[in-house]
């Protein structure tokens, strides 16, 4: 099988189950928890039904074990008439490169209520300890949005720099100590990421990986389609992926989900080949933004599956699949689009 670029993939889902096979040595805080992403190449797909998924087992607490030895199944839901083997796994070494991770975080008013108690705060915290700590030259900086546009940093229109990129964790502890909802802010999501993303470019040497991690509990307020194009055309260039976790009516998983909250929110990850989690509610913000760190920095578990015939180009694609090991049996979605 040729290798398969970052940029083939489809779509990076996160999915987050309690254990289901725990044995009795297991303490109840590392209960399993997976990460699934899909890469699909072209070329392989059509000649032999490859779909290569990228796994990330951890507990509740964000700590992952790809290292571990697993049993590993996949299946298809859709389409139903395709079958699907489990072939080679293996595991990728993380990528050497230092990594810039821009956060970005929903201040508008709605957050008032969606997270009251500002764990997004405390999740921005922790990602920049478990982001930083693999490698010295890793940088974060943290931004929101949802403020008056009189609040917002000169030479920006929607977003407010809390920090600039920094190796510091106290720096940005002091920043993250600003995140705030207010009353009636606006959710210009489009915009704000944009600026983000074009600060980030002007910002980073190009020796660095670039990600963006947004959290939001909504859609976007800003109408001008022209913000989501040139957002993701400005990812596109700086091979940039976005991390997008959705909270409240952003997320697949709240009892307050929206579908086309939830769309939203999970376009900005399968556009850029990145990461879409969503939440039960906002206290999972801090054992996610965990993982997604390490899904940043460390080694992930890759499986081969292999469908058989290859559907044609266009078919919606949708599985499951579960990994078993001594810390029990985790299971997660995977949806793509085969090409």
């Amino acid at each position: 099988m040729t290798a398969l670029s970052r940029r083939t993939w489809l779509v990076l889902l996160g999915a987050w189950f309690l254990n289901a096979g725990c044995s009795s040595s297991v303490e109840p805080e590392n209960f399993l928890s997976l990460f699934v992403g899909v890469r699909v190449d072209s070329t392989t797909f059509q000649s032999d039904g490859y779909v290569l998924l990228e796994l990330v087992p951890t507990d509740q607490t964000g700590e992952t074990f790809v290292s571990e030895t697993w049993e590993i199944v996949g299946t298809l839901d859709e389409p139903s008439h395709v079958l699907v083997a489990t072939d080679t796994q293996w595991v990728q070494p993380a990528d050497p490169r230092p990594v810039g991770a821009a956060i970005l975080i929903d201040d508008s008013g709605s957050m008032l209520n969606t997270d009251p108690d500002l764990e997004r705060a405390v999740a921005a915290r922790l990602f920049a300890r478990q982001f930083l700590a693999p490698n010295p030259q890793n940088r974060v900086a943290l931004a929101d949005f949802g403020w008056p546009t009189d609040s917002s940093t000169t030479g920006f229109a929607q977003t407010r720099i809390l920090q600039e990129f920094t190796g510091d964790v106290d720096q940005f502890d002091s920043g993250a100590a600003l995140i705030e909802a207010i009353k009636g802010g606006g959710t210009h999501l489009y915009e704000s990421a944009l600026e983000v993303a074009r600060w980030t470019n002007s910002t980073l040497s190009s020796t660095y990986r670039r990600m963006l991690v947004v959290v939001t509990d909504g859609a976007p307020s800003d109408s001008d389609q022209r913000y989501r194009d040139q957002l993701f055309a400005e990812a596109a260039a700086q091979d940039m992926r976005i991390l997008a976790v959705g909270i409240g009516p952003a997320s697949d998983q709240s009892e307050q989900s929206r579908d086309s909250a939830v769309a939203v929110v999970r376009e900005l990850a399968t556009e850029t080949g990145g990461v879409y989690s969503g939440t039960t509610s906002s206290a999972q913000l801090v054992p996610v933004l965990t993982a997604l760190a390490n899904v940043s920095t460390r080694s992930q578990l890759l499986v081969l599956l292999q469908l058989n015939p290859p559907p044609p180009p266009g078919t919606t694609l949708s599985g499951t699949v579960t990994i078993t090991g001594l810390r029990g049996t985790a299971s997660a979605r995977w949806t793509a689009i085969s090409p």
